[in-house]
């Protein structure tokens, strides 16, 4: 776009999220709207990438003191570029560039390329009006910076065959279970809406859409959802996923940590080891379950039921977690005579249900409903009158409804 100022009606937006602005001619939109990058990526002077601002102070100059980026810390009169903190909530939130005499530029979230007076964002009233903060953080060029051969450098590029079986899983999965597949999308499509209006374009951080009730009907899904996250993320390159996926993720060497720096941070790099991480997962699930299958045949001349549901293939299963659920019920949907049940409700509550139980299609349909409409209450067996009846709470929207199937025992 040719450089051109702020309309009135959008700088009566600008100065409400800006009170110290100052006049509408020294703002000027450069470029933009752009999805691509953020505040952070352009101030550290990349336009390919989105990278998250780090909330803490220390991540947050840890991040642009990178080798990567070839800064260091300065005074302010000396600096290119800037990073904003905020007081009020202890959170670091942007960063600007300084391009020429007291022109300094800044990139709102997805929105535009602007430049400004240095001051023109900053928060001086301390009433906390500014969306940024202040301006607290300086940075210059570092002339000892290292080589580029000892920079960080990012993971090779996502390859779909190398993620075949995971995405053969996935497809299988959604037609079992397509009603799962259709309250996931509907969540989605309300989510991707917020971080698309107006409101959330100057949002500096993929954090900020972590919150609100789209977010919230997404994360009541649990960990049922892990895989069509993952396959945003291998399909369509949904950055902001990472957050939804570290949310939902249960196995902690299964995602990175603020830690890992450059590739936490910078989101082009987190979801290629997001896709590698939960490929791995699938893979360490899919060894597991084989060896347990091993396992009961070789116990299929037992005469207890125990022997199929113990063992170091079993327990390793159930050690990793919730995460696995989805992995569980994809085995389930084609072996519904199988044991999956007591993994899965050890798993869920840490017990098994102990019980020699015959009827186990009806067993199977509770723990499906369970797996396309439940909340976090597993199905679970009561006794009554009549006899052992399974018992499943079944969430459709903001229904919740009590199905009690019939079991002999």
């Amino acid at each position: 776009m040719a450089q051109e100022y702020y309309s009135e009606a959008e700088w009566n937006g600008f100065q409400s999220l800006f009170p110290n602005s100052g006049n509408r001619t020294g703002v000027m939109k450069l470029a933009g709207p752009d999805p691509r990058y953020n505040c952070i990526a352009w101030a550290l002077g990349r336009t390919e990438l989105w990278i998250d601002p780090p909330a803490e102070p220390a991540y947050f100059r840890a991040l642009f003191l990178s080798p990567l980026f070839k800064l260091k810390e300065c005074q302010a009169d000396q600096a290119l570029v800037d990073g904003f903190y905020k007081d009020d909530t202890g959170v670091c939130t942007h960063g600007s560039r300084l391009v020429q005499g007291n022109r300094w530029t800044s990139k709102l979230g997805q929105g535009f390329l602007i430049s400004h007076p240095r001051e023109a964002l900053n928060d001086y009233s301390k009433q906390h009006r500014s969306l940024y903060g202040d301006n607290v953080f300086h940075f210059c060029p570092d002339p000892n910076a290292m080589d580029i051969v000892s920079m960080p450098s990012p993971p090779l590029a996502l390859q779909q065959s190398q993620f075949l079986l995971l995405l053969t899983f996935m497809a299988s999965i959604q037609m079992a279970f397509p009603r799962y597949w259709q309250h996931f999308d509907a969540n989605w499509k309300s989510w991707a809406l917020v971080y698309r209006q107006p409101g959330g374009i100057t949002a500096s951080s993929s954090s900020d859409f972590a919150r609100g009730p789209a977010w919230d009907a997404l994360i009541s899904m649990g960990t049922r959802i892990l895989p069509l996250v993952v396959e945003k993320i291998v399909k369509e390159s949904e950055l902001f996923a990472c957050q939804l996926y570290n949310a939902l993720q249960t196995a902690p060497d299964k995602k990175l940590s603020p830690q890992n720096n450059e590739h936490f941070y910078i989101l082009n790099w987190q979801i290629v080891w997001i896709a590698n991480l939960y490929r791995s997962q699938f893979d360490e699930f899919e060894k597991a379950a084989q060896a347990w299958r091993v396992d009961q045949q070789v116990a299929m001349y037992s005469s207890t039921a125990v022997s199929y549901v113990s063992g170091k293939n079993y327990q390793a299963l159930v050690n990793m977690g919730k995460a696995i659920i989805p992995f569980i019920m994809g085995r389930y949907c084609q072996d519904q005579h199988g044991w999956w049940y007591e993994l899965l409700n050890e798993i869920m509550t840490g017990a098994k249900y102990g019980l020699a139980i015959i009827n186990k299609e009806a067993l199977y349909q509770a723990w499906a409903n369970w797996f396309e409409y439940g909340g976090d209450e597993p199905p679970r067996i009561e006794s009554s009158a009549s006899g052992a009846m399974f018992a499943c709470v079944i969430q459709a929207g903001a229904h919740r409804q009590k199905v009690r199937i019939p079991l002999a025992t």
